[in-house]
């Protein structure tokens, strides 16, 4: 263990320390370590006097500097000609307002490693600016207003890994001017107004693996425009102006994985197109004109794996345009006009996982669309005008977890619909125009979790459609015209935890018909037409956490109606009909924390009513006919003033001239004012 004297020698050494960094910092920048300036955003027009030996990083981003010279660099020294400069690793000049790269000054810069001019106005680059930065592994020009780049620009720069070059105003990239990059690694050249690349621009980029184009003007491409590239495995040409495939462009480039083409505008993809990219695994073309895929378009990309292709036009694809893709894994053919697709279109797809035929115009599925073979985990065909479900559609997609079916016109559901896709865990059926379902609908969905039928025109439901339904844990039926839910309709949901009934034309409720739902957390029953609850309808609800029964038509509530929902957390009850509350209506209720029951006919509230309420947070009474004659009143107005940190109390009375006697004799609740206005909501924070 330390003595005394040697840890107060360590205190003062580091106090000391941090004196000196304060005193040797420029001023109005920060020192943080002795490594490290900081002067970011102190409309600096000019560089501090004088640096402190020994950083290695400067930060001077988002200032008004418009010039650099040598000697700002100069360090706090006793040698006259002492700079900072050989030992920088780090220069951050982002956001200031020079206008030409400052080489001259950054002459002897040599262990730079990073240099970010991101966002000044320098508008060209010239031959050799960067010859002496020859350690230099990160340069930033982005966001500048650079329109020409000279051959040689970037010659010495021989260990440089990544140059953006974003977001500026090239138009063309003459030859030479990407020379002595060697060993660049990632190249953005996105966001500028690139219409012309010379032809072995690119040629020394021997290291090359990424490089972003998009959003530029370029319409056509010089072959072999990548040449010397052979590592490239990412090529981003998206929104730019193509009409037709550059084929010939993409040529002698055998290990690009990511081929990036979406919003163009090419109309045709033709045979061979791809046959000198062989290694690719991710293809996007979608967002394009595309009307017409060549039968072979496709053949040489055994190694694909994902492939898109929607937000084109095509009514129509060749049986065998996928049949080379034995790797596929996800395929995107959403938001075309495809009017049909034959049998045999996915054959030999054997690890297709997900597909996606959004929003088409397909009518129906063959019997044996797919393969038996496939994998496909996921089928979306939501939005598909016209589309209706054959027996059996689903013959060769039985290991399919998710079925996105939504928004389509579909009516009726047979038994044979879905007795294919046993392992189905996720079905959309929402959206569509179902009136009809067959008792054995859904009897060979063992494994299904979550079911949407809400917004469909549902007015009957058999006692048995979810039978089989063991493992089902979310069910939406809201939003149709149900009128009536059968006794023993949710029996075997042992594990339903979320159910919604809301938006329907339910009148009555079965006494039973949620007794086996002990793990259900979440009830939705509003805006029905509920009139009456059965004193046990809720009895086996012993894990719910919200319930709503907002918007019905409720007079009155049994008084142990609540009774098994010890765990109920928010309850809602407004805008009902209720004129009388029982006492002990929320006798059980010491868990619940959000209770409404605005506009309603209640006039008072029975004494005590809302004691056994502990937890109670937020209370919404407003918009009821509040009776200020009532012997009753006493109580809400006593429990109010008994907690007036906590609470923000709007009360109105039906009679003014009764309210007005009401404030009158507010003395008898001690010195709480407790003011009587239009509308009564209660906030409870805690008491």
């Amino acid at each position: 263990m330390q003595s005394l004297p040697v840890i107060s020698c360590l205190l003062l050494m580091n106090l000391s320390r941090i004196q000196s960094l304060k005193t040797d910092c420029p001023v109005p920048c920060q020192c943080q370590t002795e490594s490290t300036v900081w002067c970011s955003g102190k409309q600096l027009q000019k560089f501090p006097s004088l640096l402190p030996d020994g950083i290695l990083e400067l930060y001077f981003q988002n200032n008004n500097i418009t010039m650099l010279h040598r000697e700002d660099f100069k360090a706090k020294s006793l040698s006259k000609d002492s700079s900072v400069l050989e030992h920088l690793q780090v220069i951050d000049l982002s956001n200031n307002m020079l206008d030409t790269v400052p080489s001259a000054a950054l002459q002897g810069a040599s262990s730079l490693l990073e240099l970010n001019l991101r966002g000044n106005k320098i508008h060209h680059i010239q031959e050799n600016q960067f010859r002496n930065l020859e350690n230099m592994r990160a340069l930033d020009l982005s966001a500048n207003s650079i329109s020409t780049i000279s051959p040689g620009a970037f010659l010495g720069l021989t260990k440089l890994t990544s140059l953006l070059l974003n977001a500026n105003h090239i138009h063309v990239l003459l030859l030479g001017a990407m020379d002595g990059l060697e060993q660049v690694h990632t190249l953005y050249l996105n966001s500028n107004e690139l219409s012309q690349i010379a032809p072995g621009v690119f040629s020394n980029l021997k290291d090359l693996k990424k490089m972003y184009l998009q959003h530029n003007h370029l319409s056509v491409l010089p072959n072999n425009s990548f040449s010397g590239t052979s590592q490239l495995s990412l090529l981003d040409l998206s929104y730019n102006h193509f009409t037709l495939f550059p084929a010939n462009a993409l040529a002698k480039l055998p290990l690009l994985k990511h081929l990036i083409l979406h919003t163009n505008k090419m109309t045709f993809l033709p045979d061979d197109a791809f046959s000198r990219l062989s290694s690719l695994q991710i293809l996007d073309i979608s967002h394009n004109l595309i009307s017409v895929v060549s039968k072979d378009a496709l053949r040489d990309l055994a190694n694909l794996e994902q492939l898109d292709l929607s937000f084109n036009l095509l009514t129509t694809l060749p049986n065998e345009v996928f049949v080379s893709l034995i790797r596929l894994t996800r395929l995107g053919l959403s938001y075309n006009n495809l009017q049909e697709l034959t049998e045999q279109i996915l054959h030999n797809l054997v690890n297709l996982q997900e597909i996606e035929l959004n929003h088409n115009n397909l009518t129906y599925l063959h019997n044996d669309f797919g393969d038996t073979q496939m994998a496909v985990k996921e089928l979306h065909m939501n939005n598909s005008a016209g589309c209706r479900l054959l027996a059996g559609p689903f013959r060769n997609l039985g290991r399919i977890r998710v079925l996105r079916l939504n928004n389509n016109h579909l009516v009726t559901l047979q038994t044979a619909s879905f007795c294919f896709v046993e392992k189905l865990r996720i079905l959309h059926l929402e959206e569509n125009r179902i009136n009809n379902m067959s008792e054995g609908a859904f009897h060979q969905l063992k494994e299904l979790r979550v079911l949407w039928l809400n917004h469909n025109q549902i007015k009957t439901l058999s006692s048995s459609v979810f039978r089989n339904l063991q493992n089902l844990v979310e069910l939406y039926l809201h939003a149709n015209r149900i009128v009536y839910l059968p006794q023993g309709i949710f029996r075997n949901l042992k594990n339903l935890k979320v159910l919604y009934i809301s938006n329907n034309k339910l009148s009555s409720l079965e006494d039973n018909t949620f007794t086996f739902l002990h793990g259900l957390r979440y009830l939705d029953l509003g805006f029905n037409q509920v009139s009456f609850l059965p004193s046990t309808l809720f009895a086996g609800l012993l894990n719910i956490s919200k319930l709503l029964l907002q918007h019905n038509a409720l007079t009155n509530l049994p008084a142990n109606v609540f009774l098994s929902q010890k765990s109920l957390r928010e309850l809602y009850l407004d805008s009902n009909q209720l004129a009388t509350l029982s006492s002990n209506v929320f006798q059980r209720l010491d868990q619940l924390k959000t209770l409404s029951i605005s506009f309603n006919k209640l006039h008072c509230l029975p004494k005590d009513i809302l004691e056994p309420m502990i937890n109670l947070r937020s209370a919404n009474l407003s918009g009821n006919p509040w009776d200020c004659t009532c012997r009753d009143i006493s109580y809400l107005l006593t429990w109010v003033s008994k907690n007036p940190k906590h609470i923000t109390a709007n009360m109105s009375c039906h009679s003014e001239d009764i309210a007005q006697q009401a404030l009158m004799s507010g003395g008898t609740h001690g010195n709480t004012v407790i003011q009587i206005i239009l509308g009564i909501a209660l906030f409870v924070v805690g008491f």
